[in-house]
């Protein structure tokens, strides 16, 4: 230990040359020359294809670059083949065609759509693999500096290692990595290092996962829906931290307003085809919608001309003038091939619906009083996650339950559904009520090795009317599966086509009433406005737990209709409290959900510029 402590102080007189060596780096990456850096290629595809077993196309001919700085933001429609572009470029996926270059030393950090997370273990154990390239060397420091205590000790092979290691540690600010994963958990107010994971919220998961990625110190970020399951204090965090980093990064998001503010480019996913348009998400909407005007034209142009041109072969067939008849034939023929104008795809609107009325034509209707709470309190162990919750929730009702990470919205829905019994206080339910449940870990409800077919037909083998097969199909389709996905394992499908199986399902019970928590997560944009013009028209009650701002202004915004905001928030402390222990409380607030946000944003930014 005594030679140690004259390595470590031999260690800090070089930290200066070696913080120069460091800075001069910096100045490459990110400093005065950074703008002649931006168009160094780091990652590229080179007309790169992936096909589904069953000979499907998931991405064809893929071409892209990114540079330095460069954040993207990927779009399409469930299925095609966003995460699949995401699991390629994170070294997850190999079974491709193409080309696929990176630049040596480039370290990918990746966040999937479900973040791997040892449920075992505590939030501070499963952020530390972030760091232990870090920890690592500064062990070998130490030991190097131990081992110069030895008078018989090899000096100069001694001291070039522990060069090495100086600078090592130095360049990515190691001395420090302590103090860096404690503000990395308090910047993205993780729950306790000793909390366990496995009784976490959705949220607290999501945040220790990014917590985990960040303190990773990648060179490029891959983001699979990173804005899933987070609050909004969380969220805004997040788009701040992102938009000051000069890291390259690649998004998958359905989070319009997030896309927004991050992207500087945008590349669309359509039929398997890749196409690039500069800008943000809203420079995206009009150049599309401007490449799909001047398309429409273009083909309405040459529909026309290949008329004309039929009609005049057919005139001059036959006739003196079979030779300009031919002619005119090559000129067709160009036309319809090689020349040929395709017609703008444009997504299909799949309309989402949740039956009004049973198999035999009756309309299903709970009574007046759906669910009342009186006086309920819930814990788990001996953490108190609510007290005296009064709530009723009533037929044609739209009930919003909104506040931040690991407050208890999702077990206030696992009360109302009956999953759970609380600790105190009482829940009343209508007779024979039937409840259509979504849950933001709806992966534990489905058998991923059979069929979407197979699932429903196990689930409801007693549905009327025509034969089962066809009426699970025809469900699959009511949701915007296509039939070559009705007879796949479900584990080969997407996020947002696994969402779809079970929304289908949810739409089979013939629900008086549907408990929604985080239903946006894996679906792309088109669908989360089918689901908000679905849970518009439904007339059963609604109780919705999202971070989606733009769902619940949709379903939840007319107190006229029966809409209301319950916010479940951690009370204020009071003298004497364990700041471990806060519990949460159920308000009713008294307006609109956008009066709500702003002022919630307003404390946000208020918190943090007094941090």
């Amino acid at each position: 230990a005594a030679a140690a402590a004259p390595a470590r102080a031999r260690a800090r007189r070089c930290a200066p040359r070696c913080q120069a060596k460091k800075k001069k780096k910096s100045q490459v990456s990110e400093g005065a020359a950074y703008d002649q850096e931006t168009r160094k290629t780091i990652l590229s595809f080179g007309r790169v294809s992936k096909t589904a077993s069953n000979g499907t196309p998931i991405i064809k001919d893929v071409s892209l670059s990114m540079y330095l700085g460069a954040k993207i933001g990927v779009l399409g429609v469930n299925g095609a083949g966003k995460s699949t572009l995401l699991r390629i470029m994170a070294g997850e996926d190999d079974a491709y065609e193409g080309d696929y270059f990176v630049d040596n030393n480039i370290k990918i950090g990746y966040l999937p759509q479900e973040p791997e997370l040892n449920d075992g273990d505590t939030v501070l154990s499963n952020i530390e693999p972030a760091v232990k390239e870090i920890k690592q060397m500064l062990e070998d420091f130490e030991k190097v500096g131990l081992q110069m205590g030895d008078p018989d000790a090899d000096m100069d092979a001694l001291m070039s290692r522990m060069d090495d290691l100086q600078s090592k540690i130095d360049a990515c600010n190691g001395w420090e990595v302590d103090n860096q994963l404690e503000r990395a958990m308090d910047a993205l107010r993780c729950p306790p290092p000793d909390a366990k994971v496995e009784n976490l919220s959705g949220g607290e998961r999501r945040r220790v996962a990014i917590c985990r990625l960040l303190l990773s110190n990648p060179d490029v970020l891959l983001l699979d829906e990173p804005t899933n399951h987070l609050d909004l204090d969380a969220l805004e965090w997040l788009e701040g931290y992102l938009k000051e980093q000069k890291m390259p990064m690649v998004i998958v998001s359905h989070d319009r307003e997030f896309l927004d503010q991050l992207c500087t480019k945008v590349v669309e996913t359509e039929r398997g085809v890749a196409t690039t348009f500069g800008g943000n998400y809203t420079r995206y909407v009009e150049q599309k919608a401007q490449q799909v005007a001047e398309q429409r034209l273009a083909f309405d142009r040459q529909q026309k001309a290949i008329a004309e041109k039929r009609s005049l072969i057919q005139r001059l067939q036959g006739g003196a003038q079979a030779g300009r008849a031919t002619q005119a034939q090559k000129e067709l023929d160009r036309m319809l091939n090689e020349d040929r104008v395709e017609k703008p795809f444009e997504a299909r609107k799949i309309p989402f619906f949740f039956p009004e009325k049973d198999y035999r034509g009756t309309e299903l209707r709970s009574g007046v009083e759906v669910v009342t709470a009186q006086g309920v309190a819930h814990a788990y162990g001996s953490r108190t996650l609510f007290q005296d919750v009064d709530l009723r929730v009533e037929r044609g009702d739209r009930v919003a339950l909104v506040g931040p990470n690991g407050a208890g919205k999702s077990t206030l829905l696992n009360l109302l559904a009956g999953d759970i019994e609380p600790k105190e206080g009482e829940w009343r339910r209508s007779h024979k009520l039937r409840i259509g449940r979504y849950s933001q870990h709806f992966l534990d409800v489905l058998t991923m090795n059979e069929t979407p077919v197979e699932y429903l037909m196990r689930l409801y083998p007693n549905v009327e009317g025509m034969s089962k097969v066809e009426a699970m199909r025809k469900m699959l389709g009511k949701f915007g599966l296509v039939s070559h996905n009705h007879t796949a394992p479900i584990t080969k499908l997407s996020g947002g086509q696994k969402a779809r199986v079970v929304f289908a399902s949810i739409a089979l019970s013939q629900p008086h009433i549907l408990l929604f928590d985080e239903p946006t997560n894996h679906l792309d944009m088109q669908s989360i406005d089918a689901l908000a013009d679905a849970l518009e028209e439904f007339s059963g009650g609604v109780v919705l737990v999202s971070h989606d701002a733009r769902l619940i202004s949709r379903v939840c915004d007319d107190a006229e209709t029966g809409a209301q905001i319950w916010s479940v928030d951690f009370r204020d402390e009071q003298p004497g409290d364990d700041p471990e222990c806060r519990y949460a409380t159920v308000q009713h607030f008294k307006g609109e959900f956008e009066e709500f946000r702003e002022r919630l944003l307003e404390e946000i930014r208020r918190e943090n510029e007094e941090d």
